[in-house]
């Protein structure tokens, strides 16, 4: 059975196909491709059909599929000339081929003659006269082929590489999708991974994990009484945020103090608009230390913060972290940390921007101290415009300087 997209269409269609998968029908004589006594594909060239192109079709190197044919001039083929492709050999036996999920996928044969057919119908004619579970993780995709005498397998495999496509075995099933969704398919997966700790040991980072910085579905294994070695497992997604976590607590500031030294103010910022290494190069602007963006987790940013850079770091999000639309932006323009003459030297810096962009003062705002302890002072000033706007903006700022 196929699962996929359209999946209730595909057992119909497959019903069709596999008549197609029995009988060689004279109908459709033209095809794309077919497999030759030697185990090689022909392809026919049609208009507008470069060399090159064929070759990364069929994913072989362009020079050999010119030596093999005796070309030349790889500039120059001609329309109906039936080029040899090397690299399908006969199927190998089930238990030395990936995703050969049982004998009848290399030990019965069949003939395939079909025309821009759509390739969810080849892959529910395999599955039912196969009997294997096929996921297809795609869309429409028409393909053209002929093939007599071949084993299931070796349809899966021609399908699939004209498709630019890749086949995998999961649990007793097959899985066909780009290479790419293949990966995210795989993605999915539990992983077991061991990290090496410098400064702190495997039981000191186990104390000082919590639920904000790490899901209940990882499970830690270490050694007690000093081992430097941490074995953990979960989602690939999960495990680069222990990499990402283990970055700021094994430092050599923890050399001495044990899992005390430890930073307890070690959290993740949850973003909704801006992603992580966005609204890292905005606290970076603001003179914030940075903190880590993960690629696998690009909303959330591990900052290593004391109660007040929290706090303070909440507001500067609540300003800038916003939807934002073509029309209209956000953009940190400046910042001072100066009780005394701060507010008034962003009100100088800002009518100094407005005279050399001609942008109206209205466009610019300065927050009110949003410093959280007493004594302390950090006013911010942005710019809401449009893009065209913010970018003139930076371009000034970056010209004037401090």
């Amino acid at each position: 059975m196929l699962f996929g997209t359209e999946s209730r269409k595909s057992a119909s269609r497959g019903i069709i196909v596999l008549i197609f998968l029995s009988l060689v029908f004279c109908a459709f004589p033209a095809f794309a491709a077919e497999v030759s006594e030697i185990g090689e594909a022909e392809y026919v060239v049609r208009a507008g059909d470069t060399l090159e192109g064929i070759a990364r079709q069929y994913g072989v190197d362009v020079n050999e599929l010119a030596a093999l044919n005796g070309i030349t001039n790889k500039s120059l083929i001609n329309t109906g000339q039936t080029l040899k492709i090397p690299g399908l050999e006969p199927a190998p036996a089930a238990e030395t081929t990936p995703g050969a999920p049982n004998a009848s996928w290399d030990s019965s044969y069949i003939s395939i003659d079909v025309r821009e057919v759509d390739i969810r119908d080849v892959l529910s004619a395999l599955a039912v006269s196969t009997g294997t579970n096929i996921v297809y993780k795609g869309g429409a995709t028409q393909i053209t082929l002929r093939m007599e005498n071949v084993t299931p397998l070796a349809v899966l495999d021609y399908v699939t590489r004209i498709a630019n496509l890749i086949y995998q075995r999961k649990d007793g099933m097959i899985i066909v999708a780009s290479r790419g969704d293949m990966s995210n398919y795989f993605y999915e997966e539990e992983a077991i991974t061991l990290f090496k700790l410098h400064y702190i040991t495997g039981d000191q980072v186990a104390e000082r994990m919590n639920d904000s910085l790490m899901p209940a579905s990882v499970s830690m294994v270490y050694h007690e009484g000093g081992s430097r070695y941490l074995w953990v497992k979960g989602l690939p997604g999960e495990l680069a945020r222990v990499r990402a976590v283990l970055e700021v607590m094994d430092t050599s500031d923890n050399i001495l103090g044990g899992s005390d030294a430890i930073p307890d103010y070690l959290r993740f910022i949850q973003l909704s608009y801006l992603n992580a290494a966005e609204f890292n190069t905005v606290l970076g602007s603001l003179g914030f230390q940075p903190g880590i963006a993960m690629q696998s987790d690009s909303m959330n940013l591990l900052y290593l913060g004391n109660d007040d850079d929290f706090a303070v770091i909440a507001k500067i999000q609540e300003i800038i972290d916003v939807k934002q639309s073509s029309t209209t932006v956000k953009r940190v323009i400046d910042f001072t940390t100066d009780p005394d003459e701060g507010y008034e030297r962003l009100q100088i810096r800002r009518d100094l921007i407005c005279e050399m962009t001609g942008i109206s003062p209205s466009r610019f705002y300065i927050s009110s101290n949003i410093a959280k302890s007493s004594g302390s002072t950090r006013y911010i000033m942005y710019l809401r415009g449009t893009p065209e706007e913010a970018a003139e903006v930076e371009r000034v700022v970056a010209q004037i300087g401090e």
